[in-house]
């Protein structure tokens, strides 16, 4: 309960019953005028404005068993940190300057180690000139003061404001927003707190506002960060989400919190559930409705579910209240709004009244009609405006302030409940995820118990528990188990909430199976069926069959009917809690057209030529034939499917083909299909030596080129007189393929037993010149050989064609292996020279 100054009957009559005496509240000095409820605090005069404004923004913070606000001091014309004397209800100037600028206000935030103070130039004009600033400071507990750190104040932004809102994320980061030049603007830290980056229009719809439109921003569960803006151009309210950890520029798509005729109006102040993770986010807002019995002021509470808004009614027109804030209290399950409202006589909160609340149950969310109940009242001034607290939810050991300023008096007044009392026990509720599974099996448990537990006791059905809200229990054992939880408060402990056999945990799974299959017949004609057996090991549960014609079945051991002739690929996926074993055969289903005779078809290639000409004959019979009789034309014929035949003689031949099989036979004939033309006759060149010469190995250095014959002999004396001699020829009109080359000799003076082998040797030699010593080497590859010669005939050598190829010079050597000489006659020689006979086809 609020606990107001003494009321006197006369001052009551006053609030023309507007104005609601609660009981049990603290007495007020003695020095208080009739009528008056809450605390009446020090002057503000010397400071622009209402210091305890603007909507959004917090004055006070809750830290080591006290309360602690932004305060202007008016004898040195700034603002301090003041500290609240319970016991005396007043508050003490630390003597620890904030802001030394006397047309600033503050938004201040407590995170458990530092005091964060976004100070900033009031003004409903944003300019630029005038730099919004970040004050840090630390706390002695031992001394209960604060201490400005090293490094601060630091510059948010370089603009006077209506508002500046500050909070810090989940991962550490500060984060400012506020509206200028018709849009919303986001900054932030960057790696610590004294760094911040450049200011940002976040990228979501609905961030052009009007003028005096103001924005907020919230840090909730978990791990988020959202902004909340009015858009009066569009008549609505948007909320904005950051995921902590996300790029600083990347946010979420806008939602819209409420839109419709006159729903938006520049007034928002949020609170976050901080207990746990719920998740919800509230948010006091005003319309611009004029209807009297239209809602004026309303709660919207986001779902973290689905990130939907719900709104729920504050107050009517007809109630003319202005400037709510919510407060939270998780440990009663409480929602406390404030806001200003008519002073009765008078009729309208809108220029400053009385300070009302009203509250609703946490999890069942509903306003009383009417005022509310009064909590600062200045009997003498109905002025009373801009009521403002801390960011943090309140509890029974925090208690609960809200202050406010008197624009008329320029004094502050404060009130205080003490959330005495004890809540209703909680009730317990949790879901847990995965809920079944194999062993090991890690479930995390999600407390969703109502009634703002603080205390959790888990039973996890295998022995093991947590007093964790949210813990995570590994089941190492295959088993069903019964969970259990006992969520506990202030107010005591909660029924037990157990959910009967929640957790199954199988054992481990088993190998996959290895699918194998077969089919009987795998083979046949049109109209096949093919019986499958399920062949695979590893006990699978579950087959998958494709037969490869677009059916399938899920049946372990299957027919399958092929109506349509193909080859055809099977595959089988044999599956049982382990995993899936896929097993594919590749045109293992052979179907044949239904039986018919063959229609004979047939090519070859080549269709024309010279003779000797070889045909390759293909088989184009259509059907399915089984033997095939082939007519050449030639008198030739073959039973094979693609036969090869040599036509040898020149003309013009008729081919015909027969294909059968059981049902019958088809002939194709193709009439003078292959046309062979005579060869073209051989030309023959004849060459007479350009050079030739014999050799003497007991006279090495000896020329004979001038001698008449020719002489090969193989000695076996020693010293050993052996004889080998060389030709040379020019040849030219090579203009088609070498098919034979003849050496013709005339053998003179004796017969011989070995005429001598020819070798092909190089150029390099001349008859005037070449000597035993001098000859080219001879290799060891003959290239034709006489064998025995008789005197006076002539001898023809045949050389491989190979050896002469084109025209040129081409040199060779004439040696035997006997010890008998066959002579030659040389080109010196009168009559039957050496003659080089070269025939060549076109």
């Amino acid at each position: 309960m609020l606990r107001p100054r003494r009321l006197h009957a006369p001052r009551l009559a006053a609030l023309v019953g507007g104005l609601l005496l609660v009981g049990g509240l603290v007495p007020a000095p003695a020095a208080a005028a009739l009528g008056d409820i809450g605390y009446q605090d020090r002057s503000f005069t010397g400071a622009s404005g209402s210091p305890s404004g603007s909507k959004p923004e917090s004055k006070l913070w809750w830290n080591d068993g006290f309360w602690w606000a932004s305060l202007f001091d008016t004898v040195s014309a700034d603002f301090h940190i003041f500290r609240l004397d319970l016991a005396t209800q007043a508050w003490q100037d630390t003597g620890v300057l904030l802001d030394p600028r006397t047309n600033s206000r503050a938004d201040v935030l407590w995170d458990g180690t530092h005091l964060y103070v976004a100070s900033h130039v009031y003004s409903t004009n944003p300019a630029t000139g005038y730099p919004s600033r970040l004050y840090r400071f630390s706390y002695n507990a031992a001394t209960d003061t604060y201490s400005l750190d090293t490094g601060f104040p630091v510059t948010v932004n370089d603009y006077r404001t209506e508002t500046l809102v500050v909070e810090k994320d989940g991962t550490g980061k500060l984060w400012a927003t506020w509206t200028q030049g018709g849009q919303v603007w986001v900054n932030r830290t960057i790696g610590n707190d004294l760094t911040w980056g450049t200011p940002f229009v976040p990228a979501v719809s609905g961030t052009s506002v009007a003028a005096d439109d103001i924005s907020s921003v919230i840090a909730f569960g978990p791990g988020k960060i959202g902004v909340m803006w009015s858009n009066q151009n569009v008549s609505a309210i948007y909320f904005a989400v950051h995921v902590d950890g996300q790029p600083d520029t990347t946010w979420e798509a806008s939602r819209t919190a409420v839109q419709g005729p006159k729903t938006a109006d520049d007034h928002v102040n949020l609170k976050s559930l901080q207990a746990g993770s719920d998740g919800r986010v509230f948010a006091a807002v005003k319309t611009s409705m004029s209807s009297s019995s239209a809602p004026l002021n309303n709660l919207l509470v986001r779902d973290p579910a689905t990130g939907d808004w719900a709104s729920y009614r504050f107050g009517r027109v007809s109630d003319s209240h202005t400037r709510p804030i919510v407060m939270l209290d998780e440990e009663h399950g409480v929602i406390h709004v404030f806001a200003t409202g008519p002073q009765p006589p008078g009729t309208s909160g809108q220029s400053g009244g009385t300070i009302y609340e009203k509250t609703s149950p946490l999890d069942s969310i509903s306003f009383s009609d009417g005022y509310g109940t009064p909590v600062i009242n200045d009997a003498d001034s109905g002025d009373m405006n801009n009521v403002t607290s801390t960011k943090q939810n309140v509890n029974s050991t925090t208690g609960l302030v809200v202050l406010a300023t008197n624009d008329t008096t320029r004094r502050y007044w404060h009130a205080y409940q003490s959330l005495g009392g004890a809540p209703a026990p909680p009730v317990a509720n949790f879901s847990g995820t995965p809920v079944s599974g194999t062993a090991p099996l890690t479930v995390d448990f999600t407390d969703l118990s109502s009634g703002s537990p603080t205390g959790w006791s888990w039973a996890f059905g295998d022995g093991g528990t947590s007093t964790l809200q949210n813990p995570n229990h590994e089941y190492v054992n295959p088993g069903t188990y019964s969970v259990t939880l006992v969520a506990s408060n202030a107010g005591g402990d909660s029924a037990p909430a157990t959910k009967t056999d929640y957790i199954a945990v199988s054992g481990p799974p088993p190998p996959a199976p290895v699918a194998d299959f077969s089919g009987t017949p795998t083979s046949g004609v049109e109209q096949l069926s093919v019986d499958f057996t399920d062949l695979s090991s590893g006990s699978p549960t579950a087959w998958s069959w494709a037969f490869g014609d677009g059916g399938t079945s899920t049946l372990q051991n299957p027919s399958h009917f092929y109506a349509a002739p193909g080859t055809y690929t099977v595959s089988l996926t044999a599956t049982n809690a382990g995993g899936s074993d896929p097993e594919t055969k590749t045109g293992y289903v052979v179907v044949s057209p239904a039986a018919s005779a063959p229609t004979a078809d047939f090519s070859g290639t080549p269709t024309s030529g010279d003779a000797p000409l070889a045909v390759q004959f293909s088989d184009l019979s259509t059907g399915v034939a089984t033997s095939w009789s082939w007519a050449f034309g030639d008198g030739g014929t073959s039973t094979l499917q693609n036969p090869s035949h040599t036509y040898a003689a020149a003309g013009t031949y008729t081919v015909g083909l027969t294909a059968s099989n059981s049902v019958g036979g088809d002939t194709e004939t193709k009439v003078d299909y292959i046309t062979v033309s005579a060869p073209p006759a051989p030309t023959i060149l004849t060459f007479a030596p350009l050079a030739d010469a014999q050799v003497k190995s007991s006279s090495a250095t000896t020329n004979y080129g001038s001698l008449a014959t020719l002489r090969v002999r193989e000695d076996t004396a020693s010293p050993p007189t052996t004889y080998r001699s060389y030709l040379k020829f020019t040849v030219s009109g090579i203009t088609g393929t070498v098919s034979a080359i003849k050496l013709r000799l005339f053998v003179v003076t004796q017969n011989s037993n070995d005429g001598g082998a020819v070798y092909a040797v190089g150029n390099g030699w001349a008859e005037g010149t070449i000597t035993w010593n001098t000859a080219p080497v001879i290799g060891p590859t003959a290239i034709g050989s006489a064998g025995a010669v008789t005197q006076n005939t002539w001898v023809e050598i045949t050389l491989d064609p190979g050896a002469i190829a084109a025209d040129g010079t081409y040199s060779f050597a004439l040696k035997n292996a006997s010890t008998t000489s066959a002579y030659y006659n040389s080109r010196e020689a009168a009559t039957n020279r050496p003659q080089l006979v070269i025939t060549q086809t076109p």
